[in-house]
């Protein structure tokens, strides 16, 4: 499950002393490794890149997140249907959203 808190490395003292309670430790590679370590059972299915690229483009233009991938709109709802049952997590849930976003965007 995706959540604040997680165990990775932290940042600077003066860093995590602005960061809100759970923060402290925020590692956006662990909130990202499920996705990372993702290996399709058929090898047409998309991969972990594929996936990390469907999350980026969807938090970053949502409903444009098809267009801009240059895919149908149902494949988009189908690979982020996966990215949920990957991550344990509910995409529409916003906290969520706050995680992987700024996660995805440090995972760079």
């Amino acid at each position: 499950m995706v959540s604040a808190a997680c165990c990775g490395g932290s940042p600077s003292a003066s860093a995590a002393r602005n960061l809100p309670d759970g923060f402290a430790s925020f590692s956006p590679r662990a909130e990202l490794d499920a996705l990372l370590a993702f290996s399709p059972e058929r090898r047409q299915n998309p991969d972990g890149d594929e996936l990390m690229a469907t999350l980026r483009s969807w938090l970053d233009f949502q409903g444009r997140a098809a267009r801009q991938l240059k895919v149908h709109r149902n494949t988009v709802a189908a690979r982020l249907r996966r990215i949920e049952q990957i991550l344990d997590c509910d995409l529409t849930d916003l906290a969520t959203q706050a995680v992987l976003h700024p996660a995805l965007r440090l995972d760079r």
